[in-house]
Protein backbone atom coordinates (compact mmCIF):
# COMPACT_ATOMS: atom_id res chain seq x y z
CA UNK A 1 0.00 0.00 0.00
CA UNK A 2 1.21 3.59 -1.27
CA UNK A 3 -0.52 6.61 0.47
CA UNK A 4 0.19 10.32 -0.03
CA UNK A 5 -0.53 12.18 2.97
CA UNK A 6 -1.38 16.27 2.33
CA UNK A 7 -1.90 18.13 5.55
CA UNK A 8 -3.34 22.01 4.94
CA UNK A 9 -2.42 24.44 7.09
CA UNK A 10 -4.82 25.74 9.82
CA UNK A 11 -6.56 29.19 9.44
CA UNK A 12 -8.00 28.15 5.50
CA UNK A 13 -11.84 28.95 5.23
CA UNK A 14 -13.72 25.64 4.41
CA UNK A 15 -14.59 26.99 0.97
CA UNK A 16 -11.00 27.05 0.36
CA UNK A 17 -10.50 23.38 1.70
CA UNK A 18 -13.39 21.98 -0.35
CA UNK A 19 -11.77 23.39 -3.73
CA UNK A 20 -8.33 22.13 -2.51
CA UNK A 21 -10.01 18.49 -1.68
CA UNK A 22 -12.00 19.05 -5.25
CA UNK A 23 -8.46 19.78 -7.16
CA UNK A 24 -6.94 16.77 -5.19
CA UNK A 25 -9.47 14.31 -6.26
CA UNK A 26 -8.54 15.32 -9.69
CA UNK A 27 -5.13 15.06 -9.61
CA UNK A 28 -5.62 11.32 -7.97
CA UNK A 29 -8.18 10.21 -11.19
CA UNK A 30 -5.61 10.84 -14.01
CA UNK A 31 -4.25 8.41 -16.52
CA UNK A 32 -2.60 6.22 -14.20
CA UNK A 33 -5.83 5.65 -12.75
CA UNK A 34 -7.86 6.81 -9.51
CA UNK A 35 -6.20 6.65 -6.37
CA UNK A 36 -9.06 5.81 -2.95
CA UNK A 37 -9.68 8.66 -0.47
CA UNK A 38 -9.15 7.41 2.66
CA UNK A 39 -11.97 6.86 5.17
CA UNK A 40 -8.99 8.42 8.02
CA UNK A 41 -8.99 11.97 5.89
CA UNK A 42 -10.08 14.79 7.32
CA UNK A 43 -10.72 18.30 6.16
CA UNK A 44 -7.24 19.26 6.27
CA UNK A 45 -5.76 16.25 6.10
CA UNK A 46 -6.10 14.34 2.97
CA UNK A 47 -4.99 10.75 2.40
CA UNK A 48 -4.86 8.99 -0.69
CA UNK A 49 -4.24 5.49 -1.11
CA UNK A 50 -3.58 3.02 -3.73
CA UNK A 51 -1.60 -0.67 -4.02
CA UNK A 52 1.49 -1.12 -6.77
CA UNK A 53 -0.96 -0.52 -9.57
CA UNK A 54 -1.60 2.78 -8.72
CA UNK A 55 1.81 3.75 -7.98
CA UNK A 56 1.91 5.47 -11.46
CA UNK A 57 -1.07 7.71 -10.54
CA UNK A 58 -0.21 8.38 -7.44
CA UNK A 59 3.31 9.60 -9.09
CA UNK A 60 1.48 11.90 -11.35
CA UNK A 61 -0.93 12.88 -9.28
CA UNK A 62 1.87 14.62 -6.58
CA UNK A 63 3.78 16.16 -9.33
CA UNK A 64 0.74 17.71 -11.07
CA UNK A 65 -0.48 18.96 -7.70
CA UNK A 66 3.40 20.78 -7.45
CA UNK A 67 2.77 22.66 -10.11
CA UNK A 68 -0.58 23.91 -9.33
CA UNK A 69 -0.44 27.63 -8.75
CA UNK A 70 -0.28 28.59 -4.89
CA UNK A 71 -1.03 24.99 -4.30
CA UNK A 72 2.42 24.35 -2.31
CA UNK A 73 1.24 27.27 -0.24
CA UNK A 74 -1.39 26.10 1.41
CA UNK A 75 0.97 22.87 2.71
CA UNK A 76 1.80 22.19 5.96
CA UNK A 77 3.35 19.01 5.37
CA UNK A 78 3.01 16.52 1.83
CA UNK A 79 4.03 13.16 2.69
CA UNK A 80 4.43 9.80 0.67
CA UNK A 81 4.27 7.05 2.66
CA UNK A 82 6.23 3.59 0.62
CA UNK A 83 5.51 -0.21 1.33
CA UNK A 84 9.34 0.00 1.82
CA UNK A 85 9.74 2.41 5.16
CA UNK A 86 12.88 3.62 3.60
CA UNK A 87 11.75 4.77 0.66
CA UNK A 88 9.42 7.08 2.97
CA UNK A 89 9.63 11.05 1.41
CA UNK A 90 8.80 14.41 2.04
CA UNK A 91 7.10 15.29 -1.06
CA UNK A 92 8.19 18.84 -1.02
CA UNK A 93 11.27 18.63 -0.33
CA UNK A 94 11.63 15.92 -2.98
CA UNK A 95 10.33 18.05 -5.75
CA UNK A 96 12.04 21.22 -5.07
CA UNK A 97 15.82 19.80 -5.89
CA UNK A 98 16.38 21.00 -9.14
CA UNK A 99 16.47 18.23 -12.46
CA UNK A 100 19.39 19.51 -14.46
Amino acid sequence: MYQTIIQFKKGLSPEMLDALKDVCDQAFDNRGGKAALSKDSTPLRLIYEGEEELFCCMQIANVDLYEVEGFKETIESWDWIDEDPSENHDILEALSIPIY
